[in-house]
């Protein structure tokens, strides 16, 4: 598990332990007679307070949910398989719903450039033919067609021109 995932983890943990405590004000008896003695000057709107504070805690626990399963989960594991050749595991990822656009680990490089890197124009077809951004850069700022053309791999420069990617 990458380091970069830990604080989208405690985020995570922070907004559930809100939410448990929402619910449990809402619905628990005892926990609601010990919020009423703290805090006993908004007893009367507590329930509508929690509930207000409540929606949108869950709107931000569900997407950083959503985030994690999506950058750490799908992304980087794409990237890695496109600069490995492995073509069977970027398709079912990709079909799992990982984005064509996606960076890999620490926003250092697309999966189409990584796929560039390591001479696999497979994988760049397949990439492009769900829509990858031809121009999509790595941490460098260097794109694909760079790579491909100080590589020498025809076939990948030819690829990424068809696919509108400029110098």
């Amino acid at each position: 598990m990458a380091p970069e995932f830990f604080p989208f983890l405690f985020v995570a943990f922070l907004l559930g332990a809100i939410v448990m405590l929402a619910i449990g004000a809402i619905f628990v008896r005892p926990l609601q007679r010990l919020l009423q003695f703290i805090f006993s000057f908004v007893v009367k709107h507590l329930r509508a307070i929690l509930l207000v504070v409540m929606v949108p805690c869950v709107a931000a626990l569900l997407f950083n949910l959503w985030f994690i399963r999506q950058q750490y989960f799908l992304n980087e594991p794409m990237t890695a398989a496109a600069g490995e050749g492995d073509i069977e595991k970027v398709q079912k990822l990709l079909d799992k719903g990982a984005s064509p656009k996606g960076y890999g680990t620490d926003g250092v490089e697309p999966a189409i450039v990584a796929a560039t890197v390591h001479g696999h124009a497979d994988i760049v077809r397949l990439l492009l033919s769900k829509d990858a951004d031809p121009e999509a850069k790595d941490i460098h700022g260097k794109t694909a067609l760079h790579y491909a053309r100080a590589l020498g791999d025809s076939v990948i420069v030819e690829l990424l021109i068809k696919a509108g990617a400029r110098e």
